[in-house]
């Protein structure tokens, strides 16, 4: 019976993963209508305060993606140490787990120059717009302040991918989490039945 809870449980968060990957699409979209949207008005008349538009609207859209990754993260760590240690036949994301760590060319510079792939495989599209509305900003003839105001854009776009960095590295700490907190639920299991004994 509790297997087959489990199986309930893993077919829920592998639909939810998939979920997440969707939301990451429409963010991308999202984006890019946008952006076409300001395109069509720059083209009628000039004004940078769109480029600095475009360059804070990708904040959002970055913050959500690094928030989005979190939460698959995280739901991919309790299906590899909650859900799959319990249920026969399950093992994809402890299969892959290890894969990562003894697959071929896995220095640390294979695994870094990796890691920002898949970092700007999400977000790429973004990074593409903010530099190119960064490098118009600046060559045309501005006042300081505007300037001043896309290096801020550009500094907090920074601080964003950091944040995502950070977050696609963190799952190591999700999975001690849960690997602390099932023994932590087995032993008061084992105390309860020793109790009842």
């Amino acid at each position: 019976m509790k297997e087959k809870g489990l199986l309930e449980e893993f077919r829920i968060l592998r639909q939810e993963l998939l979920e997440i990957q969707k939301t990451r699409i429409w963010g991308v979209l999202t984006y890019l209508v946008v952006v076409s949207g300001v395109s069509a008005l720059q083209s009628n008349f000039y004004t940078p305060f769109l480029y600095i538009f475009l360059i804070f609207a990708s904040l959002p859209f970055l913050w959500y993606t690094a928030n989005r990754e979190r939460s698959r993260i995280r739901i991919a760590s309790y299906i590899k140490m909650v859900i799959e240690p319990q249920v026969s036949g399950l093992g994809w994301e402890t299969h892959i787990s290890k894969w990562r760590q003894i697959a071929p060319g896995k220095r640390k510079f294979q695994k870094i120059l990796d890691h920002w792939r898949y970092i700007l495989s999400l977000t790429g599209i973004y990074i593409l717009i903010v530099i190119t509305c960064f490098f118009l900003l600046i060559t045309t003839d501005t006042e300081f302040l505007i300037k001043l105001m896309g290096v801020v854009g550009i500094i907090l776009c920074l601080e964003a991918y950091r944040y995502l960095s950070k977050v696609l590295s963190s799952s190591g700490e999700y999975e001690e989490i849960f690997l602390r907190a099932s023994k932590s639920i087995e032993k008061k299991e084992n105390e309860q039945s020793d109790n009842k004994e």
